[in-house]
């Protein structure tokens, strides 16, 4: 039992750094998404030649 304990620990311990990790890269990435997505206007609709 005190191995299973041990074990979750670690798992614990590695998704403590794992987040700690990833949390600046995510708000990074987070950031230039959104400021990707600001400057896009709305394009104009194509003009379309109906066949007949």
């Amino acid at each position: 039992m005190a191995q299973v304990t041990e074990l979750l620990n670690a798992i614990g311990e590695f998704l403590k750094g794992l987040g700690a990790t990833l949390a600046p890269i995510a708000t990074v990435a987070i950031f230039v998404m959104s400021r990707h997505d600001e400057p896009k206007k709305p394009k104009p609709p194509r003009k379309r030649r109906r066949r007949r």
